[in-house]
């Protein structure tokens, strides 16, 4: 067992999340436990939640990893189109991609039940705004400028093609439609944004 003198806080850290990720990575989100990180870094549990609140704050920062990596490969896939049409189609399938290439590590975003006190950070929120601003950025010119429409209907798409997804990690999907996730997403986001445009 390493001494807590072997490793700086700041190393700890990055160690505890990289050995998180990797067991949600490999294994999913049910088969994360503190005991478990802390075996796989060769401390004990109490050194663990010296670096982190609780098993949350654990869970909420590796999250967030899954979020800044999501951004990162839109700002690698992503070339804005002329058409903002075409712009938020490319968009919703870079995400889908994402999506299909990390489902242990989406799905944890969705399927961590917090502690009920447990609130998210600013820090986690702006991440999920900066997602977001990606698609409201073409909105906002299907709604002639209008930040509040632009915001919300980018927001509903989000939920809509996420629910598409969702569906399609828990095997639901083929239930309901026998059309790809692909085509799915894209007859979503064609005819929402035709129904935004003459609205």
């Amino acid at each position: 067992m390493a001494r807590r003198a072997d490793h700086t806080r700041e190393e700890l850290r990055q160690m505890i999340l990289e050995s998180g990720r990797m067991i949600i990575q490999n294994e999913g989100l049910q088969s994360l436990g503190a005991r478990k990180i802390a075996r796989e870094i060769g401390y004990t549990v109490g050194t663990l939640y010296n670096i982190f609140a609780d098993y949350d704050d654990i869970v909420i920062h590796i999250n967030g990893l899954t979020l800044d990596e999501l951004n990162a490969f839109i700002l690698r896939e992503y070339t804005e189109a002329k058409s903002p049409n075409t712009s938020i189609l490319r968009l919703f399938s870079i995400y889908t991609e994402f999506v299909n290439q990390n489902v242990n590590l989406w799905q944890a975003l969705l399927d961590h039940n917090r502690n009920k006190d447990f609130k998210l950070p600013g820090w986690y929120r702006a991440k999920i705004r900066d997602l977001f601003q990606w698609v409201e950025k073409p909105t906002l010119k299907i709604c002639n400028g209008h930040k509040r429409q632009a915001e919300r209907a980018s927001r509903i798409l989000w939920a809509g093609v996420h629910g598409i997804c969702m569906l399609n990690l828990t095997g639901k999907l083929a239930s309901i439609d026998e059309d790809s996730v692909s085509d799915m997403v894209e007859s979503l986001v064609v005819n929402f944004l035709k129904g935004l445009t003459h609205k």
